[in-house]
């Protein structure tokens, strides 16, 4: 999960969002999933989806 988010941040620009939307649904879901579970989502993940769409649904 962090190091889809780690590759998501270097290789894509702010406005590569719709291009890399299905990974940003699937890295939402594991941090929901993660959440639901008590437990921590890396930071790279929540720094990720909060640069390409906002916070976790």
């Amino acid at each position: 999960m962090a190091d889809l988010a780690v590759e998501l941040d270097l290789h894509y620009e702010d406005g590569d969002r719709a291009a890399i939307q299905d990974s940003l649904d699937k890295l939402a879901t594991a941090a929901n999933v993660l959440n639901a579970n008590g437990l921590k989502v890396p930071d790279v993940c929540t720094h990720v989806q909060e640069r390409f769409q906002g916070t976790w649904q």
